[in-house]
């Protein structure tokens, strides 16, 4: 919201989702706003986790409604971890941490969208950090590539297209999935630099290919799930004109998952 509409609206923004927010919570409650978009909820009523979370789907619901700025409608999403004293934590600090552990596991539960903290949650935590400074360090140093595998008219056999596919060939633990470390480039907010360069270096492919004599041929590149949600697809296409590509010679394969979780309107972006 920053990056498109400015500061002002994305602060007027948090204002009227405050406001939402406050109308959710119970009376046995506490909401605060730690910083940036992320708030905390204190609650000291005893409910068991049955309650909690049929609680954590009544505060999510308040997202289902969008918010208005600039003429526009504005859907955002949010994700909730739950941590509980004294079972999970000893101290505040400790209770913090473990929610936000349980919040970033939720990130990636599509269908609830919230998650208790599990002691096996800090483990793999620590273990996609690591693994997110690694996948920082590869963009900075370029060491991730661009594979591209071939698409081929059924009717006649021809290859009508390349799909591009980042690939990354780690100096000690080998080939690492893109099942791997995608999902852990979106939780670490890589997943655009991570998109950047391979769209950018395909281009660069598909240009030096049509120049040789392959006019016709397309290059396919993935849309992340996690720019539906964000609902900047459009900006995708005017990005590959400002390359030097021809919008119509670019595919954007868009998985079924993101235009279910998109909170955009899916046709709209579509339309456009």
């Amino acid at each position: 919201v920053n990056d498109s509409l400015g500061y002002e609206v994305g602060d007027d923004l948090l204002r009227s989702l405050s406001h939402r927010l406050r109308g959710a919570v119970g009376p046995h409650e506490t909401l605060a706003r730690l910083g940036g978009d992320e708030f905390v909820v204190v609650s000291t009523a005893r409910q068991g986790r049955s309650d909690l979370a049929e609680h954590a789907r009544a505060f999510l619901s308040v997202f289902d409604t969008p918010l208005h700025a600039v003429g526009q409608e504005i859907y955002l999403n949010a994700s909730m971890g739950i941590a509980l004293y004294p079972d999970d934590a000893g101290s505040p600090e400790q209770l913090l941490r473990a929610a936000d552990t349980a919040m970033n596991d939720a990130k990636a539960e599509r269908e609830t969208g919230f998650a208790f903290f599990q002691t096996e949650m800090a483990s793999a935590a620590h273990d996609r950090l690591t693994l997110a400074n690694e996948l920082r360090r590869a963009l900075q140093q370029e060491e991730l590539s661009v594979a591209y595998q071939p698409v081929f008219d059924a009717r006649d056999g021809r290859i009508v297209a390349f799909e591009a596919l980042a690939r990354w060939h780690h100096a000690v633990r080998g080939d690492v999935s893109p099942s791997v470390f995608i999902p852990v480039a979106e939780r670490a907010g890589l997943v655009d630099d991570v998109g950047d360069f391979v769209r950018r270096t395909a281009y660069g492919w598909l240009i030096e290919a049509q120049a040789a004599g392959f006019s016709d041929l397309q290059i396919n590149v993935n849309v992340s799930p996690y720019h539906f949600r964000r609902g900047s697809v459009t900006r995708l296409v005017d990005e590959a004109r400002s390359c030097g590509v021809d919008p119509h010679s670019v595919t954007l394969e868009i998985t079924e998952s993101a235009l279910v979780d998109a909170k955009a309107p899916v046709v709209q972006l579509l339309d456009e």
